[in-house]
């Protein structure tokens, strides 16, 4: 083992070299000073991979930093932008500001988001907790606006929903992420679709540094990864039950092959992918093994395809390297 470590040193002034070489690496790839016993930079990423950020890190908050390259570069996040939309609802309960139980009613303006949704009618309601696995399940744009809409009115001790209660709730998005440190990140809906035709809206932006940072806090609710490790679920809307499936390709084994520990356990529980033509394919992916998780970001690949290649390389050996020798 020690030969082996020898020899990883020995590799990496040649592989900072291959970095500079590379047609699609303008800038060289950063190697934390501080990674972790046995990793070293992926020579495959460097064959011209399109993506805009990736990042990998142990998950633990102020946790090692083992692979980064144009982690600070902005990006679109599309879906992952639900991931701060699901941190502001889950504070909203653990601080007793409502329920998981509770119900939220549907609006108009939540029936206007384009898919992925849930078809929820206005009027018709969903309990907290159904809606939280919507969004995380299946994405659902409908059900990422209705979150936002009546958690502010009941945060308000309102029943009704007015027409401020989607910017008051976009405002804190923003405030909590600047309260965690997220300097790069600006959102501007709750689900993170484009704008629509004719609009100077904007799009919700960020960084896979910051989507780090964001992905920690996330991870550190307790109830979190009850929620992102559903391959499959029910929920009911009013009276319907609505069957949904997951977007996330590797933690499902859909048309890539799952991460399994050796007796078979799937170690990827979370954390959220996301899509616009826009912004290309993201992901942020986590996975737990030998007592340590790791988290990996890549934001604004070619396809999503490329995307769930890329990630699960990364993941196998960020895990391969966090792993006690």
């Amino acid at each position: 083992m020690k030969m082996y470590r020898l020899m990883v040193l020995a590799l990496l002034p040649f592989i900072a070299l291959a970095a500079v070489a590379a047609p699609n690496a303008k800038r060289p790839v950063q190697i934390a000073k501080s990674s972790a016993k046995g990793w070293k930079q992926p020579s495959w990423w460097l064959r011209g991979n399109p993506y805009r950020g990736a990042l990998v890190a142990d998950a633990a908050p102020g946790g090692q930093i083992l692979f980064s390259h144009h982690a600070t570069d902005k990006a679109y996040p599309a879906s992952l932008t639900k991931l701060m939309t699901f941190l502001l609802v889950l504070e909203d309960l653990r601080d007793g500001r409502y329920k998981l139980s509770d119900t939220m009613v549907g609006t108009v303006t939540a029936a206007r988001e384009i898919p992925s949704k849930i078809d929820i009618r206005p009027g018709e309601t969903a309990t907290v907790h159904d809606l939280l696995v919507a969004i995380m399940v299946k994405s659902a744009n409908d059900a990422a606006v209705v979150l936002a809409q009546n958690s502010e009115a009941k945060r308000a001790g309102r029943n009704e929903i007015i027409s401020d209660d989607l910017p008051n709730f976009i405002a804190r998005m923003n405030r909590r992420a600047a309260e965690l440190g997220m300097k790069h990140t600006r959102y501007v809906s709750p689900n993170g679709l484009p704008p629509p035709a004719g609009s100077n809206r904007g799009f919700d932006e960020s960084t896979a540094d910051d989507i780090l940072i964001l992905a920690r806090t996330v991870l550190s609710m307790p109830s979190a990864l009850s929620y992102t490790s559903l391959p499959f679920a029910k929920i009911h809307i009013g009276e319907r039950v609505v069957p949904l499936y997951s977007h996330n390709n590797i933690l499902c084994g859909n048309s890539i092959a799952k991460i399994t520990a050796k007796d078979g356990r799937n170690l990827v529980d979370g954390l959220k992918t996301g899509y616009i033509d826009a912004g290309g394919s993201s992901i942020v992916l986590t996975a737990k093994s030998s007592g340590r998780r790791v988290l990996v970001v890549l934001l604004g690949c070619s396809s999503v395809p490329e995307r769930d290649a890329m990630a699960r390389r990364l993941m196998l050996e960020a895990l391969s390297a966090v792993s006690p020798w």
